[in-house]
């Protein structure tokens, strides 16, 4: 059965031969310009490697011939890429020439009919220089051999690499379904906002924070405001994000997560000695943040921090609760003010002066109660629907940047980082072989002429 060896195996054989010295067995390499590759019989032909069998390249003559001995007679010469001869028809031809030179024409009968010639026309072939050469034929053809070995090699690394990246990749199998619960998600979270914000905003405990109840519901503002932004604000769409972001985890579609360094570990530098002054305390030294190795041996490491972003964005509506309840207490101290300013004046005015009737006095008085209660109303409002529109914004917003940062993770990671500097090394090496193609083609088309 014919077996698969590389050229490069059998231009560049490995053999022992013996020491001088030690009288030991050493492995040495011969390169040769050409191989040929004995058998016998029918063996031998069934036997030989596949390389032999694949003829000349690029029209160049044969590096690597099969030659095999057979039984048999008046084989005849051939361009097959297996020489057939008979090596005691041929012993014979010389054996009877030796005898006498009378036997000339039936040892040229028997020397043609043998075949060797063949064997020996392969050897010496390309050995002689023709007029313009610049390299002998043999040297030329070794030297296209050695450039479509290493084409070939360059050919298997590239594959080879590029099969690697490939198998170090999440198959789109992987990444459709978590596509598609990502875009289920983002619809319900969607559809909870709106539904969950407008049944609180519409609810009793807000409608208790009218303007004209806030005389006595002031302090409620900032109560009931993180009441609704604690259970109305995407708590289930941020449970299910979760649970997603933990499935897109485990399919390996995140880059990996650098660690970066803590900076609430002290090094042998920072350590106070004793007798100095200790340094001032920080928040890092009591509370891990998201970059301390600590906070992530808890588990709060996540390699996206989107999955926090419904958290965060909260946290920042949360604290504009504060703005908000101030504003109430100004607007409700504006009012009382302008209120008892304007009774206080019309009080003065119907002391001071007789002819001024208790009506008219009043007059004023309501006047200024009328005045800053019509603004404490329009301002308040204003202000509690600015909140509201700012609440239902921010969530709109935070969805669709969380939405769009997942499905960036979802089409672009988890697919095999390239090797820059293997893709630079094989095209340089590639850019190599072909100026060397280039020169030799150069020179064959130079003899021709």
């Amino acid at each position: 059965m014919a077996r698969e060896i590389a050229s490069q195996d059998l231009l560049v054989p490995t053999l022992e031969t013996p020491s001088s010295a030690s009288g030991r067995n050493t492995t040495v390499t011969y390169p040769v310009h050409k191989t040929i590759i004995y058998g016998e019989d029918i063996e031998g032909i069934l036997g030989m490697p596949l390389v032999v069998y694949s003829g000349n390249t690029e029209g160049r003559d044969d590096l690597i011939r099969g030659a095999v001995n057979v039984s048999w007679e008046s084989i005849g010469s051939s361009d097959r890429p297996i020489t057939l001869f008979n090596l005691v028809q041929s012993e014979a031809a010389i054996t009877s020439f030796r005898k006498t030179i009378d036997n000339s024409s039936d040892y040229e009968h028997k020397w043609l009919a043998s075949n060797i010639s063949s064997v020996s026309k392969f050897i010496i072939s390309g050995t002689s220089a023709t007029e313009s050469n610049v390299l002998k034929p043999a040297l030329k053809s070794l030297i296209w051999s050695i450039l479509n070995d290493t084409s070939h090699t360059i050919s298997k690394v590239k594959s080879d690499r590029l099969a690697f990246t490939a198998s170090s990749s999440v198959p789109d199998s992987t990444r459709t379904p978590l596509l598609h619960a990502l875009t289920r998600w983002a619809e319900r979270a969607h559809t909870e906002l709106r539904d969950q914000l407008t049944f609180a905003f519409n609810g009793t405990a807000w409608r208790k924070l009218a303007w004209w109840k806030l005389l006595w519901r002031v302090d409620d503002v900032g109560i009931v405001a993180s009441d609704i932004l604690q259970r109305s604000f995407l708590v289930n769409a941020e449970k299910e994000l979760i649970w997603i972001d933990g499935r897109i985890l485990q399919a390996g579609l995140y880059p990996a997560s650098t660690v970066v360094d803590s900076p609430a570990v002290r090094t042998a530098s920072t350590i106070p000695k004793l007798g100095t002054k200790p340094p001032a305390l920080k928040l890092g030294d009591v509370l891990p943040s998201s970059d301390d190795e600590s906070y992530r041996k808890l588990g709060f490491e996540t390699p996206n921090r989107h999955v926090q972003q419904i958290g965060l964005t909260r946290e920042n509506l949360l604290l504009s609760v504060t703005t908000l309840q101030a504003l109430a207490q100004k607007l409700l101290l504006q009012s009382l003010s302008t209120t008892f300013l304007t009774t206080t004046l019309s009080s003065l005015l119907y002391i001071s002066l007789s002819t001024t009737s208790i009506y008219e006095a009043g007059a004023i008085g309501t006047l200024g109660f009328a005045w800053s209660a019509r603004r404490l109303q329009r301002m308040w409002e204003s202000a509690r629907e600015a909140w509201v529109e700012r609440v239902r914004e921010e969530g709109r917003r935070t969805l669709g940047t969380v939405q769009a940062s997942y499905e960036g993770n979802l089409r672009e990671g988890g697919i095999g980082v390239a090797d820059q500097a293997a893709e630079e090394e094989e095209r340089i090496a590639e850019e190599a072989v072909a100026r060397l193609r280039a020169v030799l083609d150069s020179s064959h088309n130079s003899e021709k002429i």
